[in-house]
């Protein structure tokens, strides 16, 4: 890239943009509209440099903040989200055949949904309709006008700029143990983004540098699904690729394992401060599944109560799950993702993990297939870094509007990215 005021300027202002963005105690009234600054960049500068910029201003846009922080205004969500969207389809051509395959079992689930009518809740069906609309169009779209470059080096300075703003956010205003996490955003998910491409991409030197720094964001993020899907998501990859690289991966896992167990055991109060390390503490200890999480024990015994047919083919869109014999009666009202409505009435919408909650409505035979597709990807030399992200996004973000844009978004990278548009 050629060095001019110009270009240093546009990299100030973005910088800046992604600090501020982080800053969600220091300026709470403006720090969420900085995605939108990213956003109009992206279609403003160079053309490789676009979808990048477009996937940090998903980054910045906060879609959840339990009450505690300020979100996006809805106008400007809903106005990059449809952008978002009208820009990827516009620029597509489908497949005829494909297309009206997913037009069939779209109207399927609507009959599914027909007849559990008296289970249906709309914001559930509002979700559930879109991931209709996604699946069908990555189902369909058989090319695009776009050029899917990727800057791998402008997303993660941008990410690494963000990473050092929580960093400051930890150190000037959160405690331990922590009264509260650090972003209840769907977005965080793409701050993993720099140790899944340096691993994939052999960078080890790098991967050790910045590891510390995003793993210590994401015990003050308290996602615990991150964490997991990032985990299977890199073992999945090892598996596809190569026996020698999993047999360093069981030893390096041998000798971390029982490295946190023993620090587990010497500083026990430090691990049960924060959920996320409490998982680590109850696995390396052998703890009881059921004493890991038993608000997620819980909703799997009441999922696989089900008849076998729904469990493989769901029970259709926006439908939710009678607890008839209690299961979930031990759960207070907001200490999960339960409404006081769905406690009261005991029919449950907002599942934790996605097996349960997509599962319910869609089907396990449906998520197969999906991460079929998505996991067949891992052995490709060019999109194996995008199939793994497919993974670890769709694994953590599909309950929310954004997340299933950037599930969209990147399965259009995992589709038709070249190895020509790679900036290095």
């Amino acid at each position: 890239m050629k060095f001019s005021l110009k270009t240093f300027f546009s990299f100030f202002f973005l910088y800046l943009a992604i600090l501020i963005g982080s800053q969600r105690y220091l300026l709470p009234d403006v720090y969420n509209y900085s995605c939108f600054f990213v956003f109009v960049f992206a279609f403003l500068t160079k053309k490789q440099d676009r979808i990048s910029l477009i996937v940090i201003s998903y980054l910045l846009l906060v879609d959840t903040g339990a009450h505690l922080f300020n979100v996006t205004n809805g106008v400007i969500r809903y106005l990059i989200y449809c952008i978002t969207f009208l820009f990827i389809i516009y620029n597509s051509k489908f497949h005829l055949k494909k297309l009206f395959l997913g037009l069939i079992i779209f109207v399927v689930y609507i009959i599914f949904s027909i007849l559990n009518y008296n289970l249906i809740e709309s914001e559930t069906l509002k979700r559930d309709i879109l991931i209709m609309i996604v699946t069908i169009s990555i189902i369909s779209i058989s090319s695009s006008r776009l050029h899917y470059e990727f800057n791998n080096k402008l997303i993660i300075s941008c990410i690494m700029v963000f990473i050092f703003g929580e960093i400051l956010n930890i150190i000037f205003y959160m405690g331990w143990p922590m009264r509260h996490y650090l972003s209840y955003d769907s977005g965080k998910v793409l701050i993993v983004f720099p140790l899944v491409f340096y691993f994939i991409e052999k960078k080890y030197e790098k991967l050790l540098l910045v590891f510390p720094f995003i793993f210590l964001v994401l015990l003050f993020y308290g996602s615990r699904m991150i964490l997991v899907a990032l985990i299977i998501g890199v073992l999945l990859y090892l598996i596809s690729n190569n026996k020698k690289s999993i047999m360093k991966f069981v030893l390096g896992g041998i000798i971390c394992f029982f490295t946190i167990r023993y620090l587990s055991n010497a500083y026990e109060d430090i691990f049960q401060a924060n959920r996320m390390t409490a998982l680590i503490y109850d696995i390396v200890n052998f703890n009881s599944i059921s004493n890991l999480d038993p608000v997620r024990f819980s909703e799997a015994k009441l999922f696989f109560s089900q008849p076998f047919y729904n469990i493989l083919f769901g029970n259709g869109l926006g439908t939710g799950l009678f607890d008839s014999n209690g299961l979930l009666s031990f759960v207070k009202p907001d200490e999960a993702a339960f409404t006081r409505e769905e406690l009261k009435s005991r029919i449950f919408y907002n599942f934790h993990d996605i097996y349960t909650d997509v599962g319910l409505r869609f089907g396990l035979i449906f998520l197969f297939v999906a991460y079929f597709y998505i996991i067949k990807g891992f052995p490709k030399k060019n999109v194996g870094f995008f199939s793994v992200m497919l993974f670890i996004i769709m694994t953590s973000t599909f309950y929310s509007m954004k997340g299933l844009l950037l599930v969209l978004l990147f399965s259009m990278l995992y589709k038709f990215y070249t190895p020509q548009n790679e900036i290095h």
